[in-house]
C-alpha cells in the first residue's frame, strides 16, 4: 500500500514539473504562480484544509462537480474522500493548473483577446469596489475561476455582472488584473 502511494506521489511531482508548459499566455506576461497564489489568498487565505458553507473545496474553493470535470476532462488522479483532497496540497495545485490550463483555451475560443485593455472596475464586495483596472488574462482567469468562462464572456457581450451572493465577476476581473498587471 505504502509503495503505491510513492509512487503516486513521485509520478504527480514528475507529471506537475513538465505540465506548466501549458500555462502561458501567447502575446501576455503572466505568471502563474504568482497568479495562483493570489486565488488561493483570495479564496481561501491560503487555507489547504478550507471548506465554506456551500461546499467549496480547498485552497482554490473547488466545487466538488468542477473537480469531477476535471478529473474527467484531464484523466487526473482521484480527488474522493474530500479529506484525501483537503489533505493534499499537490492534488490541489494539480486541479487548478489543468481549470487554468481548460480556461485559457475556453477564453481564448469565446474572444478574450477582444477584452483586453477594456476598464473595469469593482462593483459588489467592499473589499474589491475601489479597484479599476485595464483587463488582463489574470483578471479574465479570475472572473472564470469565480463563475466560468461563460460568465466572464456575458459580462463582457451583454453587461451581465453575475456574482457568488458576496464578490461579482468584475470584482474578480478588477483586482486581479489590477494586482496582476505588467506595472505591478
Amino acid at each position: 500500500m505504502y509503495l503505491w502511494l510513492i509512487i503516486g506521489l513521485v509520478s504527480l511531482y514528475f507529471f506537475s514539473k513538465s505540465r506548466k508548459n501549458n500555462l502561458q499566455i501567447e502575446n501576455e506576461s503572466f505568471d502563474y504562480e504568482k497568479y495562483a497564489d493570489l486565488v488561493k489568498l483570495a479564496e481561501s487565505n491560503n487555507n489547504y484544509k478550507a471548506q465554506n458553507s456551500i461546499g467549496a473545496l480547498g485552497a482554490y474553493q473547488f466545487m466538488e462537480t468542477t473537480l469531477n470535470s476535471l478529473k474527467e476532462l484531464f484523466d487526473l488522479p482521484e480527488w474522493k474522500p474530500k479529506e484525501n483532497f483537503l489533505n493534499n496540497p499537490d492534488l490541489q495545485d494539480l486541479y487548478h493548473e489543468k481549470l487554468v490550463e481548460s480556461n485559457i483555451q475556453a477564453l481564448k475560443n469565446s474572444g478574450a483577446d477582444d477584452w483586453l485593455g477594456i476598464v473595469v472596475s469593482g462593483s459588489k464586495n467592499p473589499k474589491y469596489k475601489d479597484y479599476v483596472a485595464q483587463t488582463n488574462y489574470s483578471g479574465l482567469l479570475a472572473g472564470s475561476h469565480l463563475a466560468g468562462v461563460g460568465s466572464v464572456k456575458r459580462f463582457f457581450t451583454q453587461g451581465i455582472n453575475k456574482d457568488d451572493g458576496y464578490t461579482s465577476v468584475s470584482d474578480y476581473i478588477a483586482f486581479f488584473s489590477n494586482k496582476l498587471s505588467e506595472a505591478a
